[in-house]
């Protein structure tokens, strides 16, 4: 295990440190080489699940993240009932037709003899 303590010391450090054992198994590795990190393919294919586990529970906790704080931001947008939307000339006039009991083509057809 001295030679575990070592590595670990070594990544810790910051290093990129090639080990002598399986990461996942403990066991000794024949070959080292410096990106072999498992003895077994089995080893290597638990190390990859254990990666992927730990990269997807940071991302499913990073869109926890975001969804709540879009949550609070929303919430935290101040409403304006006073202040009135701007209405277009087109809104007021079916506005002013419904109020006198016609339609908008009518409305305009009277607004139109009117000032001809």
């Amino acid at each position: 295990m001295d030679e575990r303590d070592a590595y670990e010391a070594e990544w810790e450090q910051g290093g990129s440190p090639s080990p002598d054992f399986c990461v996942v198994c403990g066991k000794q590795i024949d070959v080292p080489r410096a990106r072999k990190y498992t003895c077994s393919p089995d080893c290597k294919r638990k190390m990859r699940n254990i990666i992927e586990a730990r990269t997807k529970g940071q991302k499913r906790a990073d869109k926890q993240k975001r969804r709540a704080a879009l949550k609070t931001i929303e919430k935290a947008k101040p409403l304006h009932p006073d202040v009135k939307k701007k209405t277009s000339h087109l809104t007021e006039c079916i506005a002013a037709a419904r109020k006198a009991g016609m339609t908008y083509g009518q409305y305009m057809g009277t607004k139109y003899s009117r000032s001809t």
